[in-house]
């Protein structure tokens, strides 16, 4: 089994207003997908010349040729090729064409509440500080990770020493103070956070203060 992805994501190649996109980093994206089995990750370079591919050419020469597809997996609004003309139709009659089986994986929705999963509805939910909902259609809770930077220690002062973490490139929750848990040492332990710019304390740069 294999999984193909793209990096830069395609959205983020044409527009730098979405630097920050990413739902999980690349790292951590890695070790989940070996963990539910998966036994392979293509991480395909996007570029102009990938973004320039038509439909037919993206399944000819990436589908067809390199990974040599027998069966393949997409889901039900799945766009693909240049200015995103291919679609499932088209995809279709692809697979008839080069002799691979193609599955749908249709639209999926929560029972109660009817909300689409998908990957624009967590970001907007991570986004808008929702993250019960985010953490319902993910499947886990989502975490934020970074390098942990020096501060001027002043809640070490006052015997609550915190870690300054300069966030990478991962989509922003809102702003503001959440309960979290902190992995340390491989024991979980309960902690606050505030994401933001600690104006309180002359701040501007952008942290999530642990």
């Amino acid at each position: 089994s294999a999984i193909l992805s793209f990096k830069p994501h395609p959205r983020q190649f044409f527009s730098r207003d979405l630097d920050r996109y990413q739902i999980i980093g690349e790292k951590n994206k890695q070790e989940k997908l070996k963990k539910l089995g998966v036994d392979n990750l293509f991480s395909l370079h996007f570029d102009e010349s990938v973004a320039n591919l038509s439909p037919a050419d993206f399944v000819q020469k990436i589908i067809v040729e390199k990974l040599q597809v027998n069966k393949l997996m997409v889901g039900y609004d799945f766009r693909f090729g240049k200015n995103r003309e291919g679609d499932i139709l088209f995809l279709q009659d692809c697979a008839n064409i080069h002799g691979f089986d193609l599955i749908i994986i249709e639209q999926i929705k929560d029972d109660k509440t009817t909300q689409v999963y998908s990957s624009s509805a967590i970001r907007e939910a991570i986004k808008t500080g929702n993250m019960e909902e985010a953490n319902q259609m993910l499947g886990y809770a989502w975490f934020m990770e970074g390098i942990v930077v020096h501060g001027d220690k002043r809640a070490r002062k006052m015997n609550f020493p915190t870690a300054n973490i300069s966030p990478h490139d991962q989509i922003y929750p809102l702003k503001g103070v959440y309960a979290i848990k902190t992995l340390i040492n491989h024991k979980y332990i309960n902690g606050i956070a505030n994401f933001g710019e600690r104006p309180t304390v002359d701040g501007k740069k952008l942290l999530l203060e642990v």
